[in-house]
């Protein structure tokens, strides 16, 4: 009977054996997998704490502030546009009705000097002696001669005012059919891209609380993920209990088989078998519960790490382009705005060097207009001269009379259209002063390009150092999915595990039934307590313990003592 059931209860110790000689290797596997996904989740949090400094850098934040600034300046632009067109208009109008005064003072010189042939004509005629109009006609003709010179002069200042005045008039046409609507749709898609650089802001915040949050969660299902690979480990060592019991009751059987007669033989392998089916039920039980528990905690980890790639896409990246930073698109987009300021600038520059201008070019022209006035005082003196003297000779000097009277004439027009002129170009220079000063809008508007162009530049820079931060949250958080599963992969390649258990159970209950069967039912109290005192001193896992005690407890009700400390292994 004995080498019988012998034959019978080392297989499945041998099979125990077997089977849980890979289970270290297998749960090291999984444990060093695990550990290299919680690497692959550091990495992860620390480049969603570099994409959040970045976005709140100072150089950063400063940037879209000015831009902000700038955005409240570019909306005014088209209306400063309009205004200095309505003003140059103005200039415009004024500088044409000068250039029309000084043409009819130019034809007014003109005749001077034909006045002043027909002078020399009539003083020909004068024959009384004493009395010489040389002087007189040869002055006519020099300062008719002098006011041209000067006239000249003038109409080439005015000319070139015209011409400055135009050019500036034409940009600045041209700059509101092609862009006057853009300036009002760039400083509505400016706010609009600053409102959202905001939003995002407050979103990579909400993104790192989102991460605190996952974390601690990750940090739980870590330490759980790394208890539960503690099984393995356990469920080792409870196999090797079960293969000790049933070295222990082979030694049992083999050595002190004389000193009990089949009945007692049968009593002693039918309660150990029984404990030990009860020890590797509970242990695979255990075991399969565990490791569904670990399977759950890392498919939970999993399932926590796949967010992080998508929140990070909802705080920093493109929707359109996944992967491209958010802040790179803006400054790619604002490019538009600075192209638009750069010809805004272009556009402005006659009007700009025309208010610097104007003010200079017309105090020349008044110079010009001083001087023919001062021409035309010359000319109003002499014809009152040759007017007395040509009283004196009565009939003989009436014709040149008549010519000093018609100088005067051209005297008063002259003085007339000399000082329209001036009043006219000093309105100019008023017009240009007040140009000057509400201009500087404008003025200052043709600067914003360069400060824009910087602000993009800071958001372009922060854009490229956040896309690879990108780039590395998706490379880890499909590395650590990756590590996940193929731990989970590893306990679940292994189901011989908790099958051993299962099937040394059910044979050890098979033959603690036949062990029974052959006790015959008698009663051994006795022997029951002397097998209690020898197997409870060598089973000291605390499960097992409690196996124990539930199929061998004494009859009273009570538990048989505990083993001692020191035999205490968990």
């Amino acid at each position: 009977m004995t080498s019988a059931r012998d034959r019978q209860i080392h297989p499945l110790a041998v099979a125990l054996e077997r089977a849980f000689a890979p289970v270290e290797p297998v749960f090291a596997e999984a444990g060093r997998l695990l550990a290299e996904a919680v690497g692959e989740l550091h990495g992860i949090a620390d480049a969603f704490r570099a994409m959040a400094g970045r976005m709140d850098d100072q150089d950063c934040a400063e940037a879209i502030a000015q831009l902000q600034e700038l955005s409240r300046h570019l909306a005014g632009l088209a209306d400063c546009t309009e205004a200095s067109r309505t003003r140059l208009d103005g200039m415009g109008g004024q500088t044409d009705r000068l250039a029309s005064r000084l043409g009819r003072l130019q034809n007014t010189i003109a005749e001077v000097r034909v006045l002043a042939v027909n002078a020399k004509i009539e003083a020909a005629h004068v024959t009384v002696s004493g009395i010489d109009f040389t002087v007189f006609t040869r002055e006519i003709g020099r300062l008719a001669v002098l006011a041209g010179e000067e006239l000249g002069r003038l109409g080439t200042a005015m000319r070139a005012l015209q011409d400055d005045l135009n050019s500036a008039r034409a940009a600045l046409e041209a700059f509101t059919r092609q862009h006057r609507t853009s300036l009002a749709a760039v400083a509505g898609r400016l706010d609009e891209t600053l409102a959202a650089v905001s939003r995002r802001r407050q979103d990579s915040a909400e993104a790192i609380r989102v991460l605190a949050d996952i974390s601690g969660h990750t940090a739980a299902a870590v330490a759980q993920a790394v208890q539960s690979l503690q099984i393995g480990d356990i469920t080792r060592q409870r196999s090797e209990h079960i293969r000790d019991a049933l070295a222990t009751l082979m030694d049992i059987l083999d050595g002190g088989s004389a000193a009990l007669d089949p009945a007692h033989q049968a009593v002693l392998v039918a309660s150990v078998c029984s404990l030990q089916s009860a020890q590797a039920r509970h242990a695979a039980e255990a075991m399969e519960h565990d490791l569904a528990a670990t399977e759950a905690t890392l498919r939970s980890l999993a399932a926590d790490i796949a967010v992080l790639p998508d929140r990070c896409q909802a705080a920093y990246s493109v929707a359109a382009t996944p992967g491209a930073s958010f802040l790179l698109a803006v400054g790619r987009q604002l490019e538009e705005g600075v192209r638009l300021l750069e010809s805004y600038a272009a556009a402005r520059v006659g009007v700009d060097r025309l208010v610097g201008d104007v003010a200079e070019v017309a105090a020349g022209m008044v110079g010009h207009v001083e001087a023919v006035q001062s021409i035309e005082a010359e000319m109003r003196v002499m014809g009152l001269n040759a007017t007395f003297k040509c009283a004196r000779l009565g009939a003989e000097g009436r014709a040149l009379s008549i010519v000093a009277q018609e100088l005067r004439a051209y005297s008063n027009r002259t003085a007339e259209d000399g000082h329209g002129i001036k009043v006219g170009i000093e309105q100019l220079i008023e017009a240009a002063h007040e140009m000057d000063a509400a201009e500087r809008q404008g003025l200052q508007a043709t600067q914003m390009e360069a400060a824009m162009a910087a602000g993009v530049q800071v958001l372009e820079r922060a854009g490229a150092d956040i896309d690879p931060l990108l780039a590395t949250v998706a490379r880890r958080a499909a590395a650590a999915a990756a590590a996940l599963s193929r731990a989970m992969a590893v306990l679940a390649a292994h189901p011989e595990f908790a099958a051993a258990l299962v099937d040394c159970s059910t044979a050890l209950a098979a033959l603690a039934r036949d062990a029974e069967a052959d006790a015959g039912g008698g009663d051994f109290a006795q022997l029951r307590a002397e097998i209690l005192q020898t197997l409870g001193t060598r089973y000291t896992m605390a499960s097992e313990r409690k196996v124990h005690d539930l199929l061998f407890g004494n009859g009273n009700g009570t538990a048989p003592p505990p083993p001692t400390v020191d035999s205490v292994l968990f």
